[in-house]
């Protein structure tokens, strides 16, 4: 029999115990747990084997292929703790990714349609990855539900399915399930880790803390799923820098160098589809604005009239699309980058880094990169031009090379 008996009060003394606040470098392990890991494992399984009937997988061998490679280059590092992790791509439009105890990953359809870079793809699977290997799922239902966990541990020997038994104490995989809703200490102790796992297999850790950041920025209101199971813990990047420090030096870079092609598979997705989004059909069209004009996808719409100032080409359903138009600084007529910064204040837009730049028509030009697109700046005589991309990125260059200025 597993039950603790007399080590039951020790137990409570224990879980009541207020620990002290980490800092960077210090170990990571993980908390006590009245589970082991084969119950890890097999609550893992069991639950997999549920969210799998209520979330399809997304049926297209590359996707799965590719997000299954990053995973496991991800949970391959000695500090994921070695269990069976398998990640899955699911059809589903929400920004969120979750893995159980003993290691089975779910990524969403919405959350690979809003990362940048692989890097950031990498950082949520470190971080997935690093609350399998910390058992914090485990840990804090042991924490939870002292009483009933034992009794339950002693009925499984009997043969009862592990899952069944929690689900029936209410936990289960669904909202607010303590096995996949962390506290603020976990989710430090899970940035540490993932800051390792993903140093170790060669991406920039900070893209981690820049995902999470970026969409906390941009959640409003209402938070991405996401956000609401993984509370932000404090400043990030700061604290995922400071963890940086203490590991050894490395040079960062790693990519599979199939993340651009992962984007445009994902726009063929029934989840895609279903939410509307049009991914760029390969074939172009001649849009002219008043004095520019430049190719679009043909499979998307336009709205406003020819040789207008502003164009709007997308679908209106998903926002995601292509925004043209003049703007006019506030100070007049001024330098490229102090014009672009006007613009992106009055836009309310939150721009990722410093823009760089290129030419347009042979004009010096500035891209700036967003949460989710890029925005494209031009002095003309007539204003600030300026072309914004939400979407995919797939058409972004074709489009950027076909900007023409004049009648």
């Amino acid at each position: 029999m597993r039950w603790p008996g007399k080590c039951l009060p020790v137990v409570l003394a224990v879980s009541m115990t207020l620990s002290a606040a980490r800092r960077p470098g210090d170990p990571l392990k993980p908390g006590y747990n009245l589970f082991s890991r084969d119950d890890d494992v097999q609550v893992g399984k069991e639950a997999a084997a549920e969210i799998r009937q209520r979330l399809p997988a997304v049926q297209n061998p590359f996707l799965q292929e590719y997000i299954a490679r990053v995973g496991k280059r991800i949970s391959a590092q000695s500090e994921a703790g070695g269990y069976p992790y398998t990640f899955t791509l699911v059809n589903e439009k929400s920004i969120n990714a979750f893995a159980l105890p003993g290691g089975p990953a779910f990524v969403f359809t919405g959350l690979l349609s809003i990362v940048d870079n692989e890097a950031e793809l990498a950082g949520v699977l470190a971080h997935e990855t690093a609350h399998v290997a910390l058992r914090h799922g485990t840990h804090q239902a042991t924490n939870a539900n002292l009483i009933q966990i034992p009794v339950i541990l002693a009925s499984v020997l009997a043969g009862n399915s592990l899952f069944g038994q929690l689900a029936q104490i209410g936990i289960g995989v669904g909202a607010n399930s303590v096995l996949l809703k962390f506290s603020r200490e976990s989710e430090i102790e899970a940035d540490a880790l993932g800051t390792h796992l993903m140093a170790q297999a060669g991406y920039n850790p900070i893209e981690m803390a820049h995902f999470f950041e970026k969409l906390e920025a941009h959640g409003g209101p209402q938070l991405p799923q996401l956000l609401s199971d993984h509370p932000n813990p404090g400043n990030r990047v700061r604290a995922v820098d400071a963890e940086i420090r203490t590991l050894p030096r490395r040079s960062y870079g790693f990519v599979t160098g199939d993340f651009e092609r992962a984007q445009r598979e994902l726009g063929k997705t029934p989840a895609a589809k279903a939410a509307g989004l049009r991914e760029p059909s390969g074939s172009y069209r001649q849009l002219k604005g008043r004095k520019f004009s430049f190719s679009y996808p043909d499979n998307w719409q336009t709205v406003g009239e020819p040789r207008a100032d502003s164009v709007i080409i997308g679908n209106p359903q998903d926002g995601y699309g292509i925004i043209a138009r003049y703007f006019s600084p506030k100070h007049g007529r001024t330098d490229l980058r102090a014009a672009t910064d006007d613009l992106v204040s009055r836009l309310r837009v939150q721009p990722r880094g410093s823009p760089r730049r290129v030419q347009a028509d042979g004009n010096p030009a500035l891209v700036t990169q967003l949460f989710n697109g890029e925005l494209l700046t031009v002095e003309r005589p007539e204003g600030l031009f300026y072309l914004m991309w939400i979407g995919p990125n797939s058409a972004w260059d074709e489009i950027v090379n076909s900007i023409r200025f004049g009648n």
